[in-house]
């Protein structure tokens, strides 16, 4: 509504005459005083009036681009002085009014709000053109990739409007130009179903193939799995697409060379299994050993695999037997010995009984076939076997434990190559402590493990080749430390674990070195999590430098330390469909090889999976993890 100003202002006062002024603020305006008119009044013009005492009335005419105003004033002077005032007015507006409304505001309410009010008007037709002109321009003046939904309203709203062809135009730049930005797939294939031979078709294409490449080559990095059918996984789904999409892409060498010596094999057994430990041998095979079960019994599972993860065979031994395997090693002549447990039961008149678990010991060929198995027991308490290493005469050495009712005692077996025993010994009697991984060293061998009797700190024994105790040091702080594998380095030993003791809340990853004599060199905690982390197993790189595998949470993660334990990289596989956790990772020809189970997220379910990653991966790694 226009608003039309009447100012009025005493100038003089001369014999009872007032001259009064009077600015007009609309076009087209007369003046009238007491019925009488005056004068014209263009916008903007101050005209004078002389008046004489009394009452006077002052009307205001106009109109204006249909809207007719009337103002009112009726005021008093007298002796000099204007003594009040009232104003009151009437306006009238026209269909003219409202269309001029629509053009001078632009506003497209304005517009609607004409075709509401005259939906049969004189300036119908004008107004529509002008609302399609108006969402035209403002469609060209925000091109942008929020302006998508905008031209696809024209589109449906004018489906033969003036300026459809334009908008066509611009909406397929919009597509295109949001595909760039966002950098989804799905965008690209969206734009490439709606415009097949459209302007920027051969963009979308490269683009698309890039993405591609990157989604499989990250599929191969991250080493991720798909499960499907409830026990069925597929992996490297996305290099596989990538390579069938572009069999002579410009990255297909890419994705070769990364599927080259890195891969990713899963397997479960008579139901679902488990990977304890893994061995490779001089041609590149690994042969993986594992537990499944059968009929609510573990059995061992073991599966060799050859230089691509390809299964060559699979067995199970002692079926219908509670036999867990922890720990493999290879001889020297291809043979294969594994170290675990199994439940032995006492045949008396006929009647089992006892149920005691003993140190079970199992040779293999290449092919896995069975030369011998050995059972050691005690008479009273169970017996584990966890750990077996190769000692410098070419027997092996075992670690373990006894089980007792109130306490576990550290236990050690010599073997000769036939499983014969050379010696036996437990240590720390009386004293709650246990064993869980073992190495020769020059003068005999290190033991690890962990000593309840001592808080439950880390303890570490020192035995000479006899088996005779050198030393032995317990390791941590005020809370639970646990050691889980050890290797010799450069100067003397990593040990890898767990602790309570330091970092915040949670049990994290410790790694302690110590020199021959048992010295602490130094002890480091790394907060994988803000929860609970662990390291569960350690190798060296060729390089320089070692390779630590553990988890945190429901993830595994894999940790690249330089000989003073400072950490140069870490890669966690975050993968959001399944737990994974690694048991085992061991060098390789050219990579390194990890075992451990997956399980999806929601089942009770567990798959023994077989990893191989190249020196180049770990580069790789490297390279992206540092950034």
């Amino acid at each position: 509504m226009r608003i039309i100003l009447i100012f009025i202002w005493l100038l003089l006062t001369v014999n009872a005459k007032s001259l009064i002024q009077i600015t007009c603020d609309a076009p087209q305006q007369k003046i009238y005083l007491d019925g009488n008119f005056k004068k014209k009044c263009k916008k903007g013009q101050m005209i004078t009036l002389e008046v004489k005492s009394g009452n006077h009335i002052l009307l205001a005419k106009s109109s204006y681009q249909g809207a007719y105003y009337n103002f009112k004033t009726k005021f008093q002077v007298g002796d000099g002085v204007i003594k009040s005032i009232n104003i009151n007015s009437k306006i009238k507006y026209t269909e003219k009014y409202y269309y001029y409304q629509v053009l001078n505001s632009k506003l497209e309410s304005e517009a609607e709000t004409y075709l509401k009010k005259y939906p049969n008007g004189k300036y119908v037709q004008q107004v529509k053109l002008l609302l399609e002109k108006w969402f035209y321009e403002d469609i060209v003046a925000n091109q942008s990739i929020f302006s998508i939904k905008s031209a696809e309203t024209y589109l449906k709203k004018y489906p033969n409007g003036k300026y459809v062809q334009q908008v066509k135009n611009i909406l397929e730049k919009l597509y295109y130009q949001k595909f760039v930005k966002v950098k989804d797939i799905g965008y690209g294939k969206t734009y490439l179903k709606k415009y097949p031979n459209g302007k920027y078709v051969q963009q979308v294409k490269n683009i698309l193939e890039k993405l591609y490449y990157k989604k499989a080559s990250k599929s191969i990095v991250d080493k991720k799995i798909y499960t499907y059918k409830y026990h069925q996984i597929d992996t490297y789904r996305d290099a596989k697409i990538y390579l069938k999409k572009y069999p002579n892409g410009r990255y297909t060498k890419q994705i070769k060379n990364l599927l080259h010596n890195n891969w990713q094999v899963y397997f479960n057994g008579k139901g679902e299994a488990i990977g304890n430990s893994v061995v490779t041998s001089k041609d590149g095979c690994a042969v993986v050993l594992g537990v499944t079960s059968i009929n609510n019994k573990n059995n061992i599972y073991i599966v060799k695999v050859d230089k691509n993860g390809r299964k060559i065979w699979e067995k199970i031994y002692r079926k219908n037997q509670e036999t867990v395997g922890y720990d493999i090693i290879s001889s020297p002549n291809g043979e294969y010995l594994i170290i675990g447990y199994t439940v032995v039961f006492n045949n008396v008149g006929g009647w089992l009984s006892g149920g005691k678990e003993s140190i079970y010991i199992l040779k293999i060929d290449e092919n896995g076939n069975k030369l011998w198995e050995k059972v050691y027991k005690t008479n009273e308490k169970d017996l584990r076997g966890t750990s077996i290493d190769m000692t410098k005469d070419r027997n092996y050495i075992i670690s373990g434990y006894i089980k007792g009712s109130w306490v576990d005692e550290p236990y050690i077996l010599k073997i000769d190559k036939n499983g014969n025993k050379i010696w036996d010994k437990i240590y720390q009697k009386h004293h709650n402590n246990k064993l869980n991984d073992i190495i020769t060293t020059k003068d005999g061998y290190i033991a690890i493990g962990y000593s309840v009797t001592n808080d439950d700190k880390v303890y570490v024994l020192k035995i000479d080749k006899n088996g005779n105790k050198i030393w032995d040091k317990v390791f941590g702080g005020e809370y639970i430390d646990e050691a889980l594998s050890i290797i010799k380095a450069q100067d003397g030993y990593i040990i890898v674990g767990c602790t309570s003791s330091f970092g915040k809340r949670g049990k994290h990853t410790y790694i302690l070195k110590i020199n021959g004599n048992g010295q602490k060199i130094w002890q480091k905690v790394y907060e994988i999590s803000k929860y609970d982390d662990v390291a569960t197993t350690i190798t060296k790189v060729q390089n320089g430098g070692y390779i630590i595998g553990g988890y945190f949470s429901d993830y595994m993660y894999i940790m690249y330390i330089d000989e003073d334990g400072n950490q140069k990289w870490i890669k966690k596989f975050l993968d959001t469909e399944h737990t994974h956790i690694i048991n085992r990772i061991v060098d390789s020809n050219n990579g390194y090889i990890v075992t451990g189970y997956a399980e999806p997220f929601g089942r009770n379910f567990k798959y023994m999976f077989l990893w191989k990653f190249s020196d180049q991966l770990i580069k790789y790694w490297g390279k992206k993890e540092q950034k």
